[in-house]
């Protein structure tokens, strides 16, 4: 799960990296040269925002998908190793942090499409299906998200994001000649 959502930082680090300086979306590495937050902290602090855009990310519910009977992909009869495969479905929620509304909304919009567009880019990562059926909610205040400002400045679009990962298993068992 760790890597599903570094690769999902990552992949918008890279995207907005390449936004040109003083668009406002700009993400650089060094926190004070960038125009844009990218994070998943939650909340996240004022000191860390400091009234910029901001993307936070946050790893929604995952399920097991089955592929077959036992989930079975291969069997070693001289050891009785088995290893095990399925797809691990779920989504990533992206807030889209933003002082006015349409700035939260374009933002998570940007977010989206980027996503949506450039999913090779994380299908060469090892992702099965990423980038298909996403959906961007409704502005509201960010509320919780952001706790000093009480979310009376600050607006959320929830982006989703779903995906498929392949994921296995090795089972060995023990005291066999």
């Amino acid at each position: 799960l760790r890597y599903i959502r570094g690769a999902f930082s990552e992949f918008f680090q890279i995207y907005f990296s390449g936004k040109p300086r003083g668009s406002g979306l700009h993400w650089d590495e060094d926190p004070k040269a960038s125009e844009i937050v990218i994070s998943s902290e939650v909340p996240i602090s004022h000191e860390t925002r400091q009234d910029r855009p901001a993307l936070i990310l946050a790893r929604g519910p995952i399920s097991f998908m089955h592929l077959g009977l036992d989930d079975m992909d291969s069997y070693d009869q001289a050891t009785g190793q088995i290893i095990k495969r399925m797809l691990i479905q779920g989504s990533l929620v992206v807030q889209a942090l933003g002082r006015e509304i349409m700035e939260s909304e374009q933002l998570g919009f940007a977010a989206t499409t980027a996503l949506w567009a450039l999913r090779d880019m994380l299908q060469r990562r090892g992702f099965f299906q990423v980038g298909q059926n996403v959906a961007v909610g409704a502005v509201s205040q960010a509320g919780s998200l952001v706790p000093a400002d009480s979310g009376d400045e600050v607006y959320a679009t929830p982006c989703s994001l779903p995906f498929h990962f392949p994921w296995g298993a090795q089972v060995t068992p023990l005291d066999l000649p």
